[in-house]
């Protein structure tokens, strides 16, 4: 990733998956950039959030076709 490290901690947060709402285990949550990198989204704290494995696949793929 290009940018500043981040603190995996602060985009957790209140631990609720940005893109189905429910909660996600801290353990295994994975960082979502709300507009992706490859949109020229940021790598910054007000473009990630937490998000579930599984929901930010099925992201990616909506947004691949």
């Amino acid at each position: 990733m290009t940018g500043p490290a981040l603190d995996r901690e602060e985009i957790y947060g209140d631990g609720i998956c940005g893109i189905c709402g429910e909660p996600v285990e801290y353990e295994v949550f994975e960082i979502d950039h709300i507009v992706a990198l490859a949109h020229h989204g940021a790598h910054s704290y007000e473009n990630t959030q937490p998000a579930h494995g599984e929901c930010n696949r099925k992201k990616y793929a909506a947004l691949a076709q």
